[in-house]
C-alpha cells in the first residue's frame, strides 16, 4: 500500500485501490487497544434514480435504509450476533448519500473484518424476512414522525429544494415501503453494492497490507459498471418556500433554517467551501458570538444552536437548528449580523480564534476512531483528504467568509421551518 505522511499530525495514512475498484484507507495506531473497520457504500436515501446498463432505474423512497436493515441477515444467521460473539461492537447507518457498516473490537480484528466483508457483499433476502422488516421500519417511521426536530428538518429541506430527492425522508413513507420487495433489494444491491462504489477504512493497531489482502480475498475480483446518479433538474439559488409552520404535541418549540450554496466540483475547493460556511455560522451564532449572548440572555435561545455547512448527494446547504419560542426573532438577528459581516467584513482576530477552535476540534476528533473512519469515507467520496483539514482551514481568509455570507445568508435565500406546540 502507498503511504503518505502528515508531519503536522504525526500520522501516516496508507491507501490503495484494488483492481476491483475498492478504495482502502488505513491509519495505523500502534499500541492502541481498540481497532475499527468501516465499510461505506456510496449510496443513501437520496440516491434513488440512476442510469445503469443503458436503462433508467428508479427505486422507492427508503430502499437504501431498508436494505441496510436486511443486510445483516445471512444464510448462516445474524451477522450482528456473530460479530458480538467474536468480541466486536457493530452497527450501521444510512444517510442521504452513504450507507456504512462498521465494527470496533479489541481482539480478533481480522476475523471480524472477514465477517464484515462477507455479509455486506453477499445479498440474502428471503421474502419472509423482508416482509417482517417492513413492520419494524414502519414503527421507526412513526417514531420519527413524532420527533419535532426531525419534522422541522424535513420541512426545511422541502421548503429549500424543489426537486432534489434529498427532500424525501431517508426512512421512506408508508406508501413507498409497501412497494419494496426482495427483488427491489436484490436489484439495489447488484447495482450499488459493488467494490468500485465502496471504501474500506480502518484505524488502530492493524496491518495495512493484511487488510488489503483480506479485502482482495473476500470481495468480487472484477470491477463492475457504476450507475450514473440522477438528482433531478438543477436547483435555483432561492427556496421554494421561505416559511413553514407545523404544530405538534411538544413542550419545546424547535426551528430549522437552511440555505443552499453553490457546490464546487469534487476536491479541495469543495472542502474549503464547506469549512468556510462552518466558520461563517460559528462567527455569527456560535457560543462566543455577541448575537448568541444577547439571544440567550433574552431567553430567545435555550442553548447554542446546531449549525453545519452540509454536503450531501451533490447538494450544498447550511443548516441552523435549535429550540426557541421566537424563531423569527432569532433569524432576524442572524440575518442582520450576516448583512453586517458582508458589509463591514470579518474581524481578523475573531476569525483567527474560530479557526483555532475548529482546528483544535479536528485534532480532538482524531482520537475518535469512528469519527475518523466516517470522515475519511466522506472525504474520499468528495474527492479530498480528511487529514488535509488543518491546511484547508489555514487557507480560508476573511474575504472568503464574507463572500459566503453574501451568497447564501440573506433573507432571500433562507428557508425557516418551525414546530410549535398545538395550543401556542
Amino acid at each position: 500500500m502507498t503511504g503518505r505522511n502528515y508531519p503536522k499530525l504525526g500520522e501516516r495514512l496508507y491507501s490503495q485501490q484494488l483492481e476491483n475498484g475498492l478504495q482502502i484507507c488505513v491509519l495505523p495506531r500502534t499500541g492502541w487497544n481498540q481497532s475499527q473497520a468501516f465499510l461505506a457504500v456510496r449510496c443513501g436515501g437520496a440516491d434513488r434514480r440512476f442510469r445503469y446498463a443503458g436503462e433508467f432505474v428508479e427505486t422507492p423512497v427508503g430502499t437504501a435504509h431498508y436494505l441496510e436493515h436486511r443486510q445483516f441477515e445471512t444464510e448462516e444467521g445474524d451477522a450482528l450476533i456473530r460479530l458480538s460473539e467474536q468480541g466486536a461492537w457493530a452497527n450501521a447507518f444510512t444517510s442521504a448519500d452513504m450507507t456504512a457498516y462498521y465494527f470496533a473490537s479489541t481482539s480478533q480484528f481480522e476475523k471480524n473484518l472477514r465477517t464484515l466483508l462477507r455479509f455486506v457483499s453477499v445479498p440474502w433476502f428471503p421474502a419472509e424476512g423482508v416482509e417482517r422488516e417492513r413492520g419494524i421500519i414502519l414503527q421507526e417511521l412513526s417514531m420519527e414522525s413524532d420527533d419535532p426536530a426531525a419534522m422541522a428538518y424535513y420541512d426545511m429541506l422541502n421548503a429549500l429544494f424543489s426537486d432534489h430527492p434529498i427532500r424525501e425522508r431517508i426512512l421512506g413513507t408508508e406508501e413507498s415501503l409497501a412497494q419494496i420487495t426482495a427483488e427491489t433489494l436484490y436489484r439495489w444491491h447488484r447495482i450499488l453494492y459493488t467494490p468500485a462504489n465502496m471504501i474500506l477504512c480502518a484505524v488502530g493497531d492493524v496491518d495495512p497490507d493484511r487488510i488489503a489482502a483480506l479485502a482482495e480475498a473476500e470481495l468480487p475480483a472484477a470491477p463492475t459498471q457504476l450507475p450514473v446518479r440522477d438528482y433531478g433538474k438543477p436547483e435555483g439559488a432561492y427556496p421554494v418556500r421561505r416559511r413553514v409552520l407545523r404544530r405538534m404535541e411538544t413542550g419545546v418549540p424547535v426551528f430549522c433554517a437552511g440555505a443552499k450554496y453553490a457546490l464546487p466540483s469534487l476536491g479541495a475547493a469543495r472542502r474549503k467551501k464547506q469549512l468556510t460556511g462552518e466558520l461563517a455560522l460559528s462567527l455569527l451564532l456560535g457560543r462566543t458570538s455577541p448575537l448568541f449572548a444577547r439571544l440567550y440572555g433574552e431567553g430567545a435561545l435555550r442553548a447554542e444552536p446546531d449549525m453545519d455547512a452540509d454536503v450531501a448527494a451533490g447538494a450544498g446547504f447550511v443548516v441552523l437548528e435549535g429550540e426557541s419560542r421566537e424563531p423569527e426573532h432569532v433569524l432576524d438577528g442572524f440575518l442582520r449580523d450576516a448583512a453586517a459581516l458582508t458589509r463591514d467584513g470579518v474581524d481578523p482576530t475573531a476569525l483567527a480564534r474560530r479557526k483555532k477552535v475548529l482546528t483544535g476540534q479536528f485534532f480532538r476528533d482524531l482520537n475518535e476512531f469512528d469519527n475518523v473512519c466516517y470522515n475519511m469515507a466522506r472525504a474520499y467520496f468528495g474527492g479530498y483528504s480528511y487529514l488535509d483539514t488543518p491546511d484547508v482551514l489555514a487557507e480560508i481568509g476573511a474575504e472568503d467568509v464574507a463572500a459566503f455570507a453574501a451568497e447564501c445568508l440573506t433573507p432571500e435565500t433562507i428557508a425557516l421551518a418551525a414546530v410549535m406546540p398545538q395550543n401556542a
